[in-house]
Order: structure tokens, then C-alpha cells, then sequence
């Protein structure tokens, strides 16, 4: 634990690259001590720990770590969310738009019905118009949700 005023800088370095990088993130609370205690430091994907790891590792978005072998195989099976959280990877904003441009041309017959979203991205909760293919998030346009 550091003090409320001192920062912490920690970093872990895989195949001579440093990968990781801790900043004070609260009052009295040190990410790094707490993803060692808590997720000890393991691949999101593959659960691997990642200092006993000699392969290089990324550090996602929303935090969690991965092997970077293990996030290009999840690009590849087009898979761009976090596997612990759900959050997005990457930028996908053209992809929201393009998604945007197809439901566009969709007739809904689902007009009169309400759903609660839950935004894997942005966190928010909204009530959107019910739809087969995607629900978008109002506040940060994502379709990265689930009903709730």
C-alpha cells in the first residue's frame, strides 16, 4: 500500500519489453499489488502466469494483461473483447459504424418493445429499442452490451 500522495511506479518486463507500467490509481490502493493478489498476474486468455511466462505480453484496455499470441488468435476468430471483462480491445468505432449503416436498411418488427442494455464498455445502463441483431449503447455508441 502506498500513501495517499505517493505514486507507484512498478513494471514487469517480458522478452526484455516493458510491458506493464502502475500509476496511483486511489487512496491507498496499488493496482499492482492488487492484480498480484488478485489475478496473480495471469493471461486473461490462457491463464498462464505471466512471470514464469517468456512470452511477450500486452496489456489490454481496460487493464487485464494477455499474451500477445493469445490476443492476435482472438482477432483471428474475431474476438475483440476482454475475456475477463468484456470490454473492447481495440478501437471499434468503424466497426460500430459499418454495424450502424446495416441496421439501418433492416426492417425491425420490434419497434414497440423496450429492452435494458447493460454497456460492456462505457458501463452505463439504458433502455433502448429492442432489436435481433444489436443493442447500442446511448452513451458511448457502442453495441459492445448485453440485456439485462
Amino acid at each position: 500500500m502506498h500513501a495517499l500522495k505517493e505514486p507507484c511506479i512498478m513494471t514487469v518486463q517480458s522478452a526484455s519489453r516493458l510491458v506493464f507500467s502502475c500509476s496511483f490509481v486511489s487512496a491507498a490502493y496499488c493496482l499492482m499489488n492488487g492484480l498480484i493478489s488478485d489475478f496473480k498476474l495471469s493471461c486473461g486468455c490462457d491463464f498462464q502466469y505471466l512471470f514464469e511466462s517468456r512470452n511477450d505480453v500486452s496489456v489490454l484496455p481496460c487493464g487485464h494483461t494477455i499474451h500477445e499470441k493469445c490476443l492476435k488468435e482472438m482477432k483471428e476468430h474475431c474476438q475483440f473483447a476482454c475475456p475477463l471483462c468484456s470490454k473492447s480491445v481495440c478501437d471499434m468505432s468503424k466497426a460500430w459504424e459499418r454495424l450502424d449503416a446495416e441496421l439501418a436498411t433492416l426492417s425491425n418488427s420490434f419497434d414497440d418493445k423496450m429492452v435494458r442494455i447493460l454497456c460492456n464498455d462505457c458501463g452505463a445502463v439504458s433502455e433502448v429499442q429492442f432489436h435481433l441483431i444489436a443493442h447500442k449503447c446511448h452513451n458511448c455508441k457502442s453495441y459492445n452490451t448485453r440485456q439485462i
